[in-house]
């Protein structure tokens, strides 16, 4: 309690403490400068400066590092103040009301420049990370921990890290917590509308009981079992995904994507919907609450985006309906027995460009066995199909 406390609780409300103080000076230094108890740095154009200062480090230093460019954001924010007040002891008019218009005047204008060079130069989700913040995040000595086993019992899905199995055990019987090894974790709804994600889990990293949306965002995810789970629905509208290790990439009950760029390596699926196994409770993996009464609510529905994913599992496996609209899929299946596309429904191409190493996007449902991914084994060369006509598995 008191290690907690002092390591983690004590740091953190210091800092906060320190942050108060050091903007509660710089406002009333800012205030005597200019002569009006109203200015502020959203009144006086110093935090549209600092966002100008983000987006120019990210446009010509674009490896520069992360004290590099809030050096660069530092300056640029004093010098967008150093303006507003030169012009403020300049203007002939100085009451309560017209120095914090000049300056809201003022910051719009940069805040405009800002906007219209990220959406020149595609940078606007970029900014918008930076500006919402960034998240890292390493839980039970992270994705290392865990083995995978491939073999004979690859699917059954051996999940075990140090001390997993008999803490799980002992919380049971005793009815204590115990630390989650997930990374972001919500019984709920996890809404994110944008930020930097780094995560390391042995666990999840990303764990909803509920809905997860997604709109836009930055996502480095390594994990020792999912990359991003969901008892229930999961809503991609945007957002960068780079998922170099884990069990299963995205598992949930239905996966809807309108965008973003995904880039995934899997021991077992890529995508999965309403099925697969789940180790929550650690040691050996169980099946999910929505395994076993998969219905007409799970579907994968891909209306855009950029896919290249490469899987010891299936790529993309429905338990039901798979539907792509659109979007680009370079899909590798490496595992035996497995398949590109599986999907136990109908299967409709309406626009997406759909690539594969083993050609099962003319047939999923026949080629994989229709069993999740475990059906009879295939082979052949990498074929690509471009919104071939509407075809329904048998």
């Amino acid at each position: 309690m008191w290690e907690v406390f002092l390591v983690s609780r004590l740091p953190r409300l210091l800092a906060i403490l320190c942050t108060g103080v050091g903007m509660s000076v710089a406002g009333l230094i800012m205030q005597q400068l200019c002569s009006n108890k109203f200015v502020s740095p959203t009144t006086g154009a110093t935090i549209s400066s600092a966002q100008l200062g983000i987006l120019l480090a990210l446009l010509f230093m674009p490896s520069s590092t992360l004290w590099s460019r809030a050096l660069f954001s530092f300056a640029a924010a004093i010098l967008g103040t150093w303006v507003f007040v030169w012009f403020i002891q300049r203007i002939r008019f100085k009451d309560a009301v017209m120095v914090p218009l000049v300056g809201i005047m003022f910051g719009n204008v940069i805040g405009g420049i800002t906007s219209y060079l990220a959406y020149q130069y595609e940078m606007t989700q970029a900014l918008s990370s930076w500006l919402v913040g960034h998240f890292s995040l390493v839980t039970a000595g992270g994705s290392e921990t865990v083995n995978m086993d491939t073999g004979e019992d690859f699917g059954q899905g051996r999940f075990s890290f140090p001390g997993s199995s008999s803490e799980s055990a002992a919380s049971e019987e005793t009815g204590t917590d115990t630390a989650s090894a997930k990374g972001l974790k919500a019984d709920g709804t996890i809404l994110i509308q944008g930020g930097t994600f780094s995560t390391d889990t042995a666990d999840d990293s990303i764990h909803a009981g509920g809905d997860i949306s997604i709109t836009a965002g930055t996502f480095q995810l390594q994990s020792g079992d999912d990359a991003i789970h969901s008892d229930s629905n999961l809503l991609i509208q945007d957002g960068d995904f780079t998922i170099p290790y884990c069990y299963e990439g995205i598992e949930v009950l239905s996966i809807t994507i309108d965008g973003g760029t995904f880039q995934i390596t899997s021991q077992d699926d890529g995508l999965n919907a309403a099925g697969g196994a789940d180790s929550s409770g650690f040691g050996v993996r169980q099946q999910d609450r929505f395994a076993s009464s998969a219905s007409s609510d799970s579907f994968i529905l891909i209306n855009g985006g950029t896919f290249t994913i490469t899987s010891q599992g299936d790529c993309i496996d429905s338990k039901t309906d798979l539907t792509i609209n659109g979007g680009t899929l370079d899909l590798t299946c490496n595992g035996s027995g497995n398949t590109a596309l599986d999907t136990d429904g109908s299967y409709t191409n309406n626009g997406g460009t759909v690539t594969t190493n083993d050609g099962s996007e003319e047939n999923p449902g026949a080629m994989g066995g229709g069993q999740g991914g475990m059906g009879g084994k295939m082979g052949g060369g990498r074929q690509s199909s471009a919104a071939p006509p509407s075809s329904t598995a048998p």
